[in-house]
């Protein structure tokens, strides 16, 4: 029986210890995994077999979505495809307004739209990498839609 051993889950249960695939049922996809609970691990992905599809290249790993993921290198944020080939580059603050409240995270593109940081200003982005909405905003909150914060007001 196959058995990946010291395998750290990023998910909020925290799970690190051997597993084995017959263990963990999960559906086809692509899962974010570091090599240790502690600082300065690194994040790649297993497969549903928990086969490593995408190397631990990375400071930081969030779940795909809609075929891309958000992952941080060199203290930059970009996006990766299921592939692990980089299709928006390393450019980006944040990407999301949960770092101001401490947490190191990402948005996920909805609707190929997803909000992100450049420069300490707020705005979004296609699956392309490209301005939708101009980078002019303190903040973005994203819910089902966005709410576009300037200067302390919603828009």
């Amino acid at each position: 029986e196959e058995t990946v051993r010291h395998l750290a889950w990023t998910d909020k249960t925290g799970y690190a210890g051997e597993v084995k695939t017959s263990e963990v049922m999960l559906p086809q996809g692509l899962y974010p995994v570091a090599n240790s609970l502690k600082e300065g691990a690194k994040y790649g992905y297993v497969s549903h077999i928990l086969r490593l599809d995408i190397a631990l290249l990375y400071e930081n790993a969030m779940d795909f979505s809609e075929g891309l993921a958000a992952v941080k290198k060199g203290g930059k944020w970009g996006y990766i495809n299921e592939k692990g080939v980089t299709v928006i580059p390393f450019e980006l603050d944040s990407c999301s307004v949960a770092d101001a409240m401490g947490a190191d995270c990402a948005f996920e593109f909805r609707n190929g739209l997803a909000p992100v940081c450049k420069n300490g200003k707020f705005g979004i982005i296609n699956k392309n990498g490209e301005t939708v909405v101009d980078f002019i905003f303190m903040s973005i909150i994203q819910n089902n839609f966005c709410f576009l914060i300037e200067n302390y007001r919603f828009l």
